[in-house]
């Protein structure tokens, strides 16, 4: 008696568009299988993608320190592009978030000397001059 009266299956119309799919998605499995994949190809190149143009376009920075003959300090300003910095007291210089590639980098010294030295910056990494040595 419990079975005469639980609702019928058959009169339902979701229950039917639902068949419908089911059997749509059974004889189409092939092709379905075919797009899925080829989407999860595409979130999967798209993703490398982002990943390899991040890694190579990081900023990358500079530094190195400005010194006489004598290997003491001396206080210069330096220009990459339009960025311009004074050296520490310690003579040391630190230009960071720097686009990677080839720059050049202009050095006056406190004497008026003018030093132009070309550079690379390597992306995600401080590049390190050392010790320039000027002399006065």
């Amino acid at each position: 008696m419990a079975f005469q009266n639980s609702p019928s299956l058959e009169g339902n119309t979701n229950w039917q568009g639902w068949q419908n799919f089911i059997k749509w998605i059974s004889k189409h499995s092939r092709f379905m299988l075919l797009l899925i994949g080829f989407f999860f190809c595409l979130l999967l190149s798209f993703s490398l993608v982002l990943i390899l143009n991040n890694q190579l376009t990081k900023p990358g920075g500079l530094d190195g320190c400005i010194v006489n003959a004598k290997y003491e300090p001396v206080s210069a300003t330096l220009q990459i592009e339009t960025l311009t910095k004074s050296t520490y007291e310690d003579g040391c210089f630190f230009f960071p978030n720097l686009e990677p590639g080839t720059h050049q980098l202009i050095i006056t010294t406190q004497y008026g000397q003018l030093l132009e030295l070309p550079v690379t910056i390597i992306s995600g990494q401080a590049t390190n001059l050392g010790d320039n040595i000027v002399v006065p």
